[in-house]
């Protein structure tokens, strides 16, 4: 008898702040490559989704969130090629105190507002935040 062979079901959970601007820009930041990823993070054992926001939003780019949507406003899933794992992003939007100046961290390199439209013409992406295009 053979056996079948079913794909891992293991997904790494993320959690990532949707940020615009007054003129409805999205901020995205560059991390570990040149492509340009949401800002957010992976779920700590127990952490509540939005608590995670908050916390990856703090290290990743030295500010604290005014604001977290009470609920999801998309979900989507996706390969990081690189770490060769399926991650299930779900994205909360966020309002950042406008007072607060941009602390990058946690290996953040840079952080930039970027026109939906050019995310949806082909902006390079990380592998994992690449269905934002589609979201939009």
């Amino acid at each position: 008898m053979s056996e079948s062979k079913f794909p891992s079901p293991f997904y790494r959970v993320a959690a990532k702040a949707i940020i615009r601007n007054k003129q409805g820009d999205i901020l995205l930041v560059k991390e570990r490559s040149d492509a340009w990823s949401i800002p957010g993070g992976g779920l700590e054992h127990g952490e509540d989704l939005r608590a995670a926001i908050q916390r990856e939003v703090q290290e990743e780019l030295g500010v604290t969130t005014q604001s977290v949507s009470p609920q999801p406003v998309f979900a989507f899933s996706a390969l990081n090629k690189q770490f060769n794992v399926w991650c299930f992003t779900v994205c909360y939007e966020v309002v950042l105190d406008e007072e607060q100046e941009l602390t990058l961290g946690d290996g953040s390199t840079d952080a930039k507002y970027f026109d939906p439209s050019k995310i949806k013409q082909g902006l390079v992406l990380e592998d994992a935040d690449a269905p934002l295009a589609d979201c939009l």
